[in-house]
């Protein structure tokens, strides 16, 4: 059978109406290599072939416009209020500097008030999320737990099938 949660995303993904409704997101945590990414893009993918808007934002994007002016906040913030979800890859709690902690929680407030679902992925503990070390990150954390449903992924799944891809060749290639 299919694991626990990739068949808890193809429910949420088969019920996102609903979901979409109210607002609720989804927080996958657990280890690297356990396909928290992977799912995330999965649901995005399958939304979008439905025709919905979403966006997929890296740390790397968050960095990026944390650094550009005001006015790329604004565009932003405009851009993902008209998305019916956004994904947030690789979140920590505890953000690299003011700017990029001032604009995740920008994005974060803007996709709560218009309860636009978010799914969050994130190497941290669900407890990092219940206890945040700062103020600015306390703020952030309790949005996402207040409207992102946690589902812990288990295991490296992405080791394993390397090593499973490894074997296969090796055998084929008679090593």
């Amino acid at each position: 059978g299919e694991p626990k949660e990739t068949t808890a995303m193809r429910r949420y993904t088969d019920g996102f109406d609903k979901y979409s409704a109210t607002g609720q997101g989804l927080l996958l945590w657990g280890d690297t290599g356990s396909g928290k990414t992977y799912a995330s893009a999965c649901i995005v993918n399958a939304l979008t072939e439905r025709g919905m808007l979403c966006r997929f934002l890296t740390p790397q994007d968050m960095e990026a416009l944390a650094s550009r002016e005001y006015s790329a906040h604004a565009d932003l913030l405009e851009d993902l209020s008209h998305r019916r979800l956004v994904v947030i890859d690789d979140f920590s709690p505890v953000q690299k500097s003011e700017h990029t902690a001032f604009l995740m929680y920008s994005v974060v407030n803007t996709l709560y008030n218009a309860k636009i679902p978010i799914i969050i992925t994130t190497n941290a503990s669900l407890d990092a999320f219940k206890n945040p070390a700062t103020q600015n990150a306390r703020r952030i954390c309790e949005r996402i737990l207040e409207k992102c449903f946690p589902v812990e992924f288990h295991g490296n799944k992405r080791r394993e099938n390397l090593r499973n891809t490894y074997g296969i060749m090796k055998n084929e290639l008679g090593l």
